[in-house]
């Protein structure tokens, strides 16, 4: 399900960045130039860890002209994720895009479960750098969690139920995103995924525009 890409670098740079992708206060209150990461290393299928680094150090390793963009991967075995990240490379390879000037990098949350997908979405999907968030600050603490309805199916009535109706009975699930960078290195905008959904290229193109607009 790939996105339409079809916003200009020579947009109006003024196009109105959506009021969900300022920062929260939990963001602004969280110290991520210090998260740890660890640098990825892909041969073939197989992926090791390499250097130990912050997020600090790997966007200053990843600053263009304008800044740089993390994706917050998901699950890079998931074809949505796999998609969003086509997109991104895509949106970027424009002569015209608003993406110009900014490099990118990605984060995932683990290695050792499925090294077959994950290398296959660094090789043919996302062709960039990638870390591991070791203690997942980015996925828990920064972008955060959502609510997801945990139902069990009863065979018998033939329909899904709650377990107990007067309990909540959600599950917290991992998301990811997209986290902008100016070219100092600050947090500026942060995209919020939203799963079963295309990439909102729109609302990034205005973000990065919008980053651009600052430097002047």
């Amino acid at each position: 399900m790939a996105a339409n890409l079809p916003v200009e670098a020579n947009s109006t740079a003024t196009a109105k960045v959506p009021e969900q992708m300022h920062l929260t206060n939990t963001m602004k209150a969280t110290k991520i130039d210090t998260v740890k990461l660890t640098s990825l290393t892909f041969n073939n299928q197989a992926v090791t860890v390499s250097d130990v680094s912050t997020v600090g150090k790997a966007v200053k390793s990843h600053t263009g002209e304008h800044g740089s963009i993390c994706f917050v991967v998901r699950r890079p075995g998931c074809q949505l994720c796999r998609e969003e990240g086509k997109d991104l490379k895509e949106f970027l390879s424009n002569d015209d895009s608003p993406l110009m000037g900014f490099d990118l990098f990605g984060v995932v949350k683990e290695i050792g479960i499925d090294d077959k997908g994950l290398a296959e979405f660094q090789s043919k999907y996302y062709p960039y750098d990638l870390y591991r968030d070791d203690d997942l600050v980015l996925y828990n603490k920064f972008i955060g969690k959502r609510k997801k309805s945990s139902s069990t199916w009863n065979p018998l009535r033939g329909l899904r139920s709650k377990s107990k109706q007067k309990k909540d009975n959600s599950i917290d699930e991992m998301k990811g995103g997209l986290i902008l960078f100016d070219k100092n290195g600050e947090v500026r905008y942060v995209y919020q995924e939203n799963t079963g959904k295309q990439l909102a290229v729109d609302d990034i193109a205005a973000a990065a525009l919008a980053i651009k607009e600052r430097e002047k």
